[in-house]
């Protein structure tokens, strides 16, 4: 019996294809710059908040340097987790705040 192989098998042949490196960049808490990405995306998973801004290939950008903050909008089809900046002045202002409550607390026990 005469046996032929079937046609264009080596077409459906998959190449190996390297990673696009998307996803999450920076995590909640940390440090950033302005103009550093945050997330990169394919659709928008991730939205915009305040001092963010969403590029052309959805990926979130920081427009200022300072604390990444994540968040949700609550919407009528869904929570929406939103990106944030909180600028590096209003940081500053925070930990000061906490230093002055923690020297008064530990002045009032000794």
């Amino acid at each position: 019996m005469a046996h032929v192989k079937a046609g264009s098998s080596s077409a459906n042949q998959k190449a190996n294809v390297v990673g696009k490196r998307r996803g999450l960049k920076v995590n909640d808490g940390q440090m950033v710059n302005g103009g550093q990405i945050l997330v990169r995306q394919t659709g928008v998973v991730y939205h915009p908040g305040e001092n963010t801004k969403l590029s052309r290939d959805h990926s979130v950008i920081s427009l200022v340097t300072g604390r990444v903050r994540f968040g949700y909008i609550r919407r009528p089809n869904g929570l929406k987790t939103v990106v944030s900046i909180v600028p590096e002045a209003a940081v500053v202002k925070e930990t000061k705040t906490f230093e002055k409550k923690v020297t008064k607390a530990k002045s009032a026990k000794a």
